[in-house]
């Protein structure tokens, strides 16, 4: 099995983006330049709390 250059990643898919860990990873992640497809599955949360990414980032 190969090995993943972790140097090499440019985009993430993060779940549960909405909220907690996930909202709190794709700022990380956003801040340190990465791209992110952030996904959740309450959309009436994710417009309140993971529409400041978009608009932030």
């Amino acid at each position: 099995m190969k090995k993943i250059d972790k140097n090499k990643i440019k985009t993430w898919f993060v779940t549960g983006a909405s909220s907690g860990i996930g909202y709190e990873l794709c700022f990380w992640l956003l801040k340190r330049g990465y791209n992110v497809i952030a996904v959740s599955r309450n959309i009436a949360q994710f417009d309140s709390g993971g529409g400041g990414i978009r608009i932030t980032y």
